[in-house]
């Protein structure tokens, strides 16, 4: 999967993540871009994901062979205790 198919992705709340950034597809060569106060949703995850804290690693290559950028998300799901 290439990165702006990952970017158009309705999974994960990919959507509502990227919408506080300037990252359009295709991605050009010499323009910064941005992401800013990144949160997702929970109710767009997969249901029954097992509690306990996260790690997504994300590398990009160019090539098949050159890392182009990586970048390590850490997070947490917790669930709610519902006494009754």
């Amino acid at each position: 999967m290439d990165m702006c198919s990952a970017f158009s992705s309705k999974e994960f709340d990919i959507p509502n993540m990227m919408s506080n950034s300037n990252m359009k597809c295709p991605i050009r060569k010499g323009v910064n871009y941005y992401l800013n106060k990144l949160s997702s949703n929970s109710t767009n995850f997969p249901p029954l994901i097992p509690e306990g804290r996260w790690k997504l690693q994300l590398d990009y290559l160019y090539l098949h062979r050159y890392t182009a950028f990586s970048l390590e998300w850490y997070s947490g799901v917790e669930y709610p205790i519902i006494f009754g």
